[in-house]
């Protein structure tokens, strides 16, 4: 056998050998993450083929018994065309939806190439030896200092410019001990190595799109030409893509520069194109980027389903604002009959759902199973989305689709019992010539907004802590402990006058349905703030249809925006907010004290006077309920010292003007400790900052 030959099955056995280790290691990562595997659309009908693996973002999957509920009458005919709507791509193993996906999504920006990746990019580019390693140039140089000053500044710059020539070759550093897979081939001249793509190369093209590496997409471009942004991956996927999956604005911008395909679809069963795969994660830059490029802003994949539809899908509220003031259609529905806000109610997205219904989709709508919207909201059993459909007008609590299945019926399939209620009692009181009086409702309060916390305290405190202190505790220990009895009392009388303004007094509701909104929709395809990755919507409330301040939150059990939203307390029945603070400091320090001051007499029965099973249960329920209240005031006046809210302070990360310019936290509320309490007090009137406007637009 000839040294060729030999070589040449040398090589082959290497590269098999390579082959299997990747399979192997391809697999062992599938079963520890096989969440990053794949990434779908939604459907409501179920597939067990695409059920393999898990995706990469969360789906909403209906079982067998569901999905025969679902289109029993579909199926009986044979028609076989609404399958699992799924991408089903295989992601290899990056990352793509880390801090870019939450950024944009908070208003911060994302959709930025970061070529800072920890993510070996070896096989990618060429390499340089390892004695002129970009990741080993540190070490190397602090292992060998210059003595004197001169030198060092020489030997700074001497290794500046090498780098800056590496730079310029666009060429990563890789150590010579990885150079060593049978695809390197060198090119000597000046002394140094260089590993060199070779034609089966530019399959790497996706590897460095899904990291978001633009300097090996450009060095790639340069080597294999244009033409490289018009391959596939295995699954018929272009760079496209996932540059838009990813959100990377700047290869993207750079695929168009090249000419790239931009609106192709892909070659597999729902024929995604690239818009429909920006619009998951809600890279609204991405979208903004291809309609300039002259991608139609209402195209469809093989579902029949629009940027739009996915956007609904995945419940990219900003995004769906943006297409509509872009002008997308909204009468057009994918294969099934469903539009968007079919889809926002199947998946729950309430506040999508008053967006859609705000601009003009009729919620009354039935799709080819002749189900409307409030059906697959009980078949996902969201309780604030059926609320929402049946306060419209019009809306049929009680219509049958074609098989037959009220939305009630579909409720109780699933066993959605705070929605059973709820269509129950809706049902009877449509029905009822008089408005109906519902007593448990206004006892423990309507589904999903419960009084029990509230209840538990106050029948506590009558009907067990009051008895025992009149009967057991008073007339023992009144004439040794007088004024502490009298303190008691005291506590008792504040107590009750607090909790009466907490949960009484408007925790600083927001005025709904404001001019401000409505502008602000009718002008959003006009900011420029899109091209830029940021989100001038971020501070839209869909549901009050207002302008929030800053510091304002909507809370999802009281259905209303709060002026410095604190946080919902359901033993006040009601939010904390900039009006109701600090009577609920009140409440809570009372009950804090009032419970100290129980154990302190517990413990003063057991030790002086008789021995009582009554005496020690109480001792230690107002014990655990010392802690438990003890904590409230403490954390309340941390706040207040800080100028921060409990939202602010679990959420600091997500709030965008608790940013300084470098991402790191800095609270422009904090005046000083004086200050920050005399706010806190309402005895200081309240900073007013200059509006950091997302809305690039003078709001009054």
């Amino acid at each position: 056998m000839s040294a060729a030959a030999a070589s040449h099955t040398h090589h082959a056995q290497h590269n098999q050998q390579q082959q299997h280790h990747h399979n192997h290691n391809k697999h062992h990562r599938h079963q520890q993450h096989p969440e990053q595997e794949h990434v779908q659309y939604h459907s409501r009908q179920y597939n067990p083929k695409y059920h393999q693996s898990s995706p990469n973002l969360t789906t909403y999957n209906l079982s067998q018994k569901e999905a025969q509920d679902r289109h029993h009458h579909h199926r009986h005919h044979h028609h076989h065309d609404h399958d699992y709507h799924d991408y089903h791509d295989d992601q290899g193993d990056h990352n793509y939806g880390d801090d870019n996906d939450d950024d944009e999504r908070c208003g911060d920006g994302g959709g930025g190439d970061s070529q800072g990746s920890s993510l070996a990019v070896n096989s990618i580019i060429t390499s340089l030896p390892e004695s002129s390693s970009l990741r080993d140039g540190a070490s190397s140089s602090s292992n060998r200092l210059p003595v004197d000053q001169h030198q060092h500044h020489r030997h700074l710059q001497q290794q500046q410019q090498h780098q800056n020539h590496q730079q310029d070759r666009r060429y990563y550093g890789q150590n010579t001990a990885e150079a060593t897979s049978p695809r390197q081939h060198h090119r000597s001249g000046s002394g140094d190595n260089f590993e060199l793509l070779d034609h089966y190369g530019a399959q790497h093209i996706f590897d460095a799109i899904k990291n978001g590496l633009l300097v090996p997409v450009q060095a790639l471009v340069e080597q294999e030409g244009p033409s490289i942004f018009s391959i596939r991956d295995e699954k018929g996927h272009t760079p496209a893509h996932w540059a838009c999956l990813g959100g990377h604005t700047t290869i993207l911008r750079f695929i168009i520069e090249c000419k790239g395909l931009i609106n192709e679809p892909s070659q597999n069963d729902p024929g995604a194109r690239p818009i429909h795969w920006a619009c998951v994660n809600g890279h609204i830059a991405v979208v903004d980027i291809l309609v300039q490029a002259g991608v139609p802003l209402d195209v469809m994949d093989n579902k029949g389903c629009t940027p739009l539809t996915v956007a609904a899908q995945y419940g990219q509220t900003m995004l769906a604002a943006y297409l509509m003031g872009k002008g997308a259609q909204k009468q057009l529905v994918d294969k099934d009959g469903d539009n968007a806000l079919h889809w926002a109610a199947f998946k729950g997205y309430s506040e999508l759902m008053r967006l859609l219904i705000y601009s003009g989709f009729c919620p009354r709508r039935k799709d080819n199973y002749g189900q409307t919207p409030l059906h697959l909201a009980c078949i996902s059993g969201n309780l604030t989305a059926v609320k929402e459909l049946c306060e419209q007008d019009g809306v049929e609590v009680d219509l049958p689709d074609k098989n037959g299945k009220t939305p009630l019926m579909l409720a109780m399939g699933r066993k959605h019992e705070a929605v059973i209620s709820y269509l129950k009692r809706e049902s009877k009181q449509r029905k009822s010539l008089f408005p109906r009086f519902d007593f448990w409702s206004i006892l423990f309060g309507p589904p999903g907004n419960s009084k029990t916390p509230m209840l538990f305290l106050v029948t506590s405190v009558l009907f067990w802590g009051y008895p025992m202190y009149v009967f057991k505790c008073l007339p023992q220990t009144f004439y040794e402990l007088q004024t502490l009895h009298i303190i008691f009392i005291g506590v008792n009388v504040v107590m009750w006058i607090c909790l009466f303004h907490a949960s009484r007094t408007e925790p600083g509701f927001l005025e709904r349905n404001v001019p401000e909104y409505h502008q602000a929709i009718k002008q959003v395809a006009h900011f420029d703030e899109w091209k830029q990755g940021s989100n001038p919507l971020s501070r839209l409330c869909h549901t009050c249809q207002i302008v929030k301040p800053m510091r304002a939150k909507h809370c999802r059990i009281c259905n209303r925006c709060v002026r410095e939203f604190d946080h919902h307390c359901p033993y006040i029945y009601n939010c904390v907010g900039y009006t109701n603070r600090v009577w609920f400091f009140g409440f809570a320090s009372s009950i804090a004290l009032m419970c100290a001051i129980t154990d302190y007499l517990c413990y003063y029965m057991l030790k002086y006077h008789e021995w009582n099973w009554l005496v020690v249960i109480g001792f230690c329920q107002s014990g655990i309920f010392t802690f438990v209240a003890g904590v409230i005031p403490v954390m309340t006046i941390i706040h207040a010292a800080m100028n921060l809210t409990t939202n602010e302070r679990i959420n600091y990360r997500r709030c965008y003007y608790l940013k300084d310019g470098k991402g790191n936290f800095y609270n422009p509320y904090n005046q000083g400790l004086k200050n920050n309490i005399l706010e806190f007090l309402h005895l200081r009137h309240p900073q007013r900052l200059q509006d950091l406007e997302i809305l690039n637009m003078d709001i009054v």
